[in-house]
């Protein structure tokens, strides 16, 4: 069980003892990835606000179940996949809009405000080059770097195979590193240069 797993497992535990922090806290962790998730598939933010919203809602309704869940992250994904799915087929017309915002919760390198603005500007970078992902490509990178999902999990909840999750996810590593390096090159500041192999290992 990786860290992420087990922080949620230990949350979902707290949850079905009715600790109302814990939910606080799997909201405040949770629910913009899970958005954003039910946004790759539904194209229309309001849609996938209220989708998300119903999960946490379920989830606080059916708390005393949460400790019989053996994978936390795939049940929270395919439990939003499922609702996405049932929203596709009603064929709902919400107005469309993007979802904009994106957590940053990766650490910074560095303490001093000169370099943290440089990391900063280069995550926004880094969310940009990522957002022109094909869109697959781009939902995979996230599922396993952001969210740390192994393979045969990501390619379970896509439904599709282990070799396609890893060709997708080597390819926008790829992409990713070059467009990284491009940045180094044209970059003002000589920090992140000499943080290059830092930096790329963001991807890796």
């Amino acid at each position: 069980m990786n860290d992420q797993s087990h922080v949620l497992t230990q949350l979902l535990h707290a949850i079905a003892d009715e600790d109302k922090d814990a939910f606080n806290r799997l909201h405040q962790l949770y629910f913009i990835r899970l958005r954003r998730f039910a946004y790759s598939f539904l194209k229309q933010e309001e849609l996938a606000e209220e989708i998300t919203a119903d999960l946490f809602i379920h989830i606080w309704l059916k708390k005393e179940t949460l400790t019989r869940i053996e994978h936390p992250q795939i049940y929270l994904y395919t439990a939003i996949k499922n609702q996405c799915l049932n929203a596709l087929k009603k064929n709902s017309n919400r107005k469309n809009e993007p979802i904009t915002e994106r957590d940053h919760d990766r650490a910074t390198m560095s303490d001093t405000p000169i370099q943290q603005l440089e990391n900063k500007e280069l995550m926004l970078y880094l969310d940009a080059i990522i957002s022109t992902l094909p869109e697959q490509r781009r939902l995979i990178f996230r599922l396993v770097k952001d969210e740390g999902m192994k393979h045969k999990d990501v390619a379970s909840l896509l439904d599709i195979s282990v070799r396609t999750v890893e060709n997708q996810l080597y390819k926008a590593i790829k992409y990713l590193a070059e467009k990284v390096e491009m940045y180094l090159q044209k970059s003002p500041y000589p920090e992140l240069k000499n943080n290059r192999q830092q930096l790329l290992s963001l991807l890796f």
